[in-house]
């Protein structure tokens, strides 16, 4: 568990707003499927001095995202792990991938792979401004 404003927090993928009126508008005719990954991701987590901008690095997934709040900018990390994942098994490499990371999931993916969502468990560790200074290009 990583610390968040002197707190240890962990958050499992929660669905973004765009998902949730997805999942409303197709009432039950169409279910997203849960796909739960056994994985441990550590989002570090800061404000640009000069923009103001909230970043975050996920050095696991080899991503970095910004926005303009802490609260969008969880949101833009849950979709980019909604759409990270999703590629994977569009390309066929999700399962190479997770072996590459030690990885797994708590059963095998679906046969029908269109409504699909990851749970992923992250914690997110914020740092002070200095702490990243020169680490994004």
């Amino acid at each position: 568990m990583g610390h968040w404003c002197g707190l240890q927090t962990e958050k499992r993928n929660e669905k973004t707003k765009h998902e949730s009126e997805t999942e409303y508008l197709k009432g039950a005719t169409e279910l997203m499927i849960t796909v739960e990954i056994n994985a441990k991701l550590t989002w570090a987590v800061f404000q640009d001095r000069k923009s103001k901008y909230w970043i975050a690095v996920c050095d696991d997934l080899k991503i970095s995202l910004q926005d303009k709040t802490l609260p969008a900018l969880v949101e833009t990390i849950e979709d980019s792990i909604q759409g990270l994942f999703l590629d994977l098994v569009r390309t066929r490499e999700f399962d190479v991938f997770l072996r590459k990371h030690g990885w797994n999931t708590e059963s095998p993916l679906p046969k029908r792979t269109t409504q699909l969502r990851f749970d992923v468990p992250y914690t997110l560790n914020k740092g002070r401004r200095n702490d990243f200074e020169g680490a994004i290009c």
